[in-house]
């Protein structure tokens, strides 16, 4: 018998009551993606509209404001609390640094930041290179505007299930390798750890933040996002492997020195540290290099932007196959304004693919968010690979709108009769 919404009500309330100061559960999450289930497995809602509403986009306002060391919010303890792990271990391996080592830093799924932020400022600005890396390019472009301060950090897309190489980067070429809450989410932990070590220098390091307990909300919040697995220790619903078994799979890459932190799994969330083998840990080459890598700040300095919608100027329109062709009517018009802010692209044309101009899924979402309150209109993930061009999306939105005119009037012509 289905339960009334006041026992629902009521229930959801102890719950939130009870788990108020765990920094475990996002109940905000559960609960949307709870609410948004049915309409999820049928199609009819896209679980990333979500996850960009009440996670990504908090991230990203949490991280832009003055009062991000309030940890009053749990789950903001939880982050602060192992990204200060992570801080720690990268102070250590600095130690040991002399003057004439370069660091070779890369992050993977750095995604909105959050431990980046944590890490930056320990870094020596003239001995570094850090490489920031996601799958999406809109990641790439908010950090690009979040972190224009540090001149030595460099964007990159990087899908650590695919060869590093076959996505132009070079074997061996970092000395740490950071890895916060992501790995997990690959399709075969030995592959990716493999891909992993190919990118390590001999004796470097590399740091990963992973949840080493089963959680019981993941099939139905953050399992709604997971891609298809391929490997048989781990389900959808339930992608992590315990201590031992992250032990097991990194010896089996060639790493050594592995070890987890704090030691008890009773918070489910662990910082593994491994070494890859080998005697030489860092490139000595900073003295050779030094030339190349003052150019390379020089490249690299964003100016100084603190409107994400000002990022359009910092790029041209790409090299498409296709004619630039301006926006006819006020519909195109309105969707390029939106393109051109959140892609960060200068000039984009009603004929340009969306995905072509570096579009993903989630700057999908939020490009439609906006459309939605411009238009008023149902609009899905799905419209993009079906329309990815502002001449189709426009054709629709006019159709949709002439059609509920339509219907409108006919309303009021029956009311009248």
């Amino acid at each position: 018998m289905p339960s009334s919404q006041d026992y629902i009500n009521q229930s959801l309330k102890e719950v939130r009551e009870r788990f108020a100061s765990s920094s475990l559960v996002d109940l905000d999450v559960i609960q949307r993606c709870g609410e948004n289930l049915a309409a999820i497995v049928v199609g009819e809602q896209e679980p990333l509209e979500i996850f960009n509403e009440l996670v990504y986009q908090k991230e990203n306002n949490d991280s832009n404001s003055e009062t991000q060391n309030n940890h009053s919010d749990p789950v903001s303890s939880l982050a602060t609390y192992y990204n200060s792990i992570l801080r720690s271990s990268l102070e250590q391996v600095i130690k040991s640094l002399s003057s004439s080592v370069h660091l070779r830093v890369l992050e993977i799924g750095a995604g909105t930041g959050v431990t980046t932020q944590a890490l930056l400022p320990v870094l020596p600005l003239k001995q570094t290179s850090y490489t920031f890396t996601d799958i999406g390019s809109s990641f790439l472009t908010q950090a690009q505007q979040k972190f224009h301060e540090y001149p030595f950090v460099e964007y990159r897309l990087l899908d650590i299930d695919k060869s590093p190489t076959q996505q132009g980067f070079q074997n061996n070429s970092f000395d740490v390798i950071i890895a916060a809450n992501v790995l997990h989410a690959t399709r075969n932990i030995d592959l990716t750890l493999n891909h992993v070590r190919s990118l390590l220098a001999p004796g470097g390091f590399l740091l990963m933040w992973e949840i080493t307990q089963p959680k019981i909300d993941f099939d139905i919040s953050w399992g709604l996002l997971l891609k298809p697995l391929d490997d048989k220790r781990r389900s959808p619903g339930q992608p992590f492997i315990v201590k031992d078994q992250w032990f097991e799979a990194l010896r089996a890459q060639d790493f050594e020195q592995v070890a987890a932190f704090p030691e008890t799994e009773a918070l489910e969330h662990q910082i593994i540290m491994a070494v890859a083998s080998a005697s030489t840990a860092f490139s000595k080459k900073f003295g050779q290099q030094e030339t190349d890598f003052k150019s390379e700040i020089s490249f690299q300095t964003k100016p100084d932007i603190l409107q994400p919608e000002k990022l359009s100027a910092l790029h041209s329109r790409p090299d498409l196959p296709n004619s630039y062709v301006a926006p006819h009517d006020d519909i195109e018009q309105k969707i390029a304004d939106i393109w051109q802010k959140l892609l960060g692209i200068k000039q984009v044309g009603i004929h340009d693919n969306f995905f072509r101009l570096g579009g993903d899924s989630l700057i999908a979402v939020q490009v439609l968010s906006r459309m939605r309150k411009i238009f008023s209109i149902k609009l899905t993930v799905a419209n993009f690979f079906e329309m990815p061009t502002i001449a189709e999306l426009a054709s629709n939105i006019s159709n949709k709108l002439e059609s509920e005119s339509y219907l409108d009037v006919n309303d009021r012509e029956e009311i009248t009769i």
